[in-house]
């Protein structure tokens, strides 16, 4: 039945004209997908976590990352803190909005010319991701210099009830200062929520991954893998699928609840 439901699926994206398709195979269908169907290992992809503060929450939620790492919870939240005060850019403006700006379409083509591989964002397409979802859970950030051009923007969501962590659900900015600078605006606004953990996957050796560290996120303790298959091989879109180190990845690329 898996096999036959895999066959199935890559039919419909060879028809809809789909060069490549890829996902984040769990440690029993990876055997699978990798031993018997002719999916490439494309990369790995973790989860990193920055200390907001060391209060009983955050000291709980910490234990995903070790059970020492607990303990360490008020060195991690000096240490990220440190961090954030280098990431500061005192001459941009940070803004909470409701709605992307109509230029936030030219931000993101500038960016997306630096990476093999980045999911189209424009403005309806990110309104419609994080401005209109259900949630509620959603806050967006703009980020503007002296001239007011869009440098930059963040989106995080708020921990659901009962839980501690906060994500970081997506980040673009125009040069690592203006990135820098988002992080920290997006940091702020997890602190503000009450959320004592903030928690962004990254691919390992990406862009984002050198953010993160920058920013003083801790480094996953594990990896998990992400798959590829090549429908059409000479496709350069297939080509660039097969190495997640170069893509601009962030939470909300993924198929999941981060955002919607």
């Amino acid at each position: 039945m898996f096999n036959d439901l895999h066959w199935r699926a890559i039919a419909a994206a060879r028809h809809a004209g789909w060069p490549a398709v890829w996902g984040l195979p769990n440690e029993h269908s990876g055997r699978i997908f990798f031993g018997k169907l002719g999916w490439l290992l494309a990369g790995h992809i973790g989860p990193w976590s920055f200390v907001l503060e060391a209060d009983e929450k955050g000291r709980q939620e910490r234990p995903v990352n070790g059970r020492l790492a607990a303990y360490g919870a008020p060195w991690a939240a000096w240490r990220g803190a440190a961090a954030r005060r280098r990431l500061r850019v005192s001459s941009l403006e940070v803004r909470s909005v409701t709605r992307f700006p109509d230029d936030v379409g030219a931000l993101c083509a500038a960016v997306a010319s630096r990476f093999d591989w980045m999911v189209q964002r424009d403005k309806a397409y990110i309104d419609w991701r994080f401005s209109d979802a259900p949630s509620g859970l959603i806050r967006s950030l703009v980020l503007r210099d002296a001239g007011r051009a869009l440098v930059a923007y963040a989106v995080v969501q708020l921990p659901r009830a009962g839980l501690a962590v906060g994500f970081i659900a997506d980040l673009v900015g125009v040069d690592p200062g203006a990135e820098g600078a988002a992080l920290d605006a997006a940091l702020a606004a997890l602190a503000d929520s009450g959320a004592p953990v903030a928690r962004a996957y990254a691919m390992l050796d990406s862009a984002r991954e050198r953010l993160l560290e920058r920013g003083g996120f801790r480094r996953p303790r594990g990896y998990k893998s992400v798959g590829a298959y090549a429908v059409d091989g000479d496709h350069a879109l297939a080509v660039a699928t097969m190495h997640t180190s170069r893509w601009y990845f962030t939470d909300g690329d993924r198929d999941d609840e981060t955002a919607r």
